[in-house]
């Protein structure tokens, strides 16, 4: 197990109803531990003039094609 990296940014995109200016967030083995607006510790790395987001899905389908074999 590595150890954990905490990561900042200029805006953390959490969801429409939050968005954090900065915010932090704790990554470790690839997988994100913690998204927080505490930005008291000091960060690892420092993400300057970056929005942060999940990544986008497109879940759009083709109805027309579902009958096809």
């Amino acid at each position: 197990m590595t150890s954990a990296v905490r990561l900042q940014a200029d805006l953390v995109f959490v969801s429409p109803n939050r968005i954090l200016h900065p915010g932090q967030f704790v990554v470790r083995d690839g997988r994100i531990l913690a998204v927080t607006d505490q930005t008291s510790e000091r960060a690892d790395v420092t993400l300057d003039n970056l929005l942060l987001m999940p990544g986008l899905v497109n879940a759009h389908t083709h109805l027309e094609f579902s009958d096809l074999t």
